[in-house]
């Protein structure tokens, strides 16, 4: 479904993910073992991007902000959400993107 058609074009695509998507996964972490826990969470969710990308579905990570995604799925005091992430086959297939070679991103011993 290309968003044009259907009139959605000024809606963000977030918003329409959230929306649509099948499957919405909540990943939270408990934020009393400190930055370690926020970073572990971070790597989980890279590698559900990864798994869901292989499966061919499309993912995308949204942060939250405030209480309202805690309250509502009653999370218990202590744990914080570090993303939630709309899942479901894509309704495009977009062009890969351009990579750039790692020996251009990548610096040794300087900036």
């Amino acid at each position: 479904m290309k968003l044009h058609r259907c009139g959605l074009s000024k809606i963000p695509a977030q918003k329409i993910a959230m929306e649509t998507a099948p499957l919405i996964l909540v990943v939270c972490y408990n934020n009393e073992l400190g930055m370690d826990a926020m970073g572990s969470a971070y790597a989980c969710i890279q590698n559900i991007l990864l798994a869901a990308t292989a499966e061919g579905l499309g993912a995308v990570t949204l942060t939250s902000r405030g209480n309202n995604i805690k309250n509502i799925l009653n999370i218990p005091e202590g744990y914080d959400v570090a993303a939630i992430m709309p899942i479901g086959y894509p309704d495009e297939d977009p062009d890969k993107p351009i990579r750039i070679p790692v020996e251009d991103k990548l610096h040794n011993n300087m900036f």
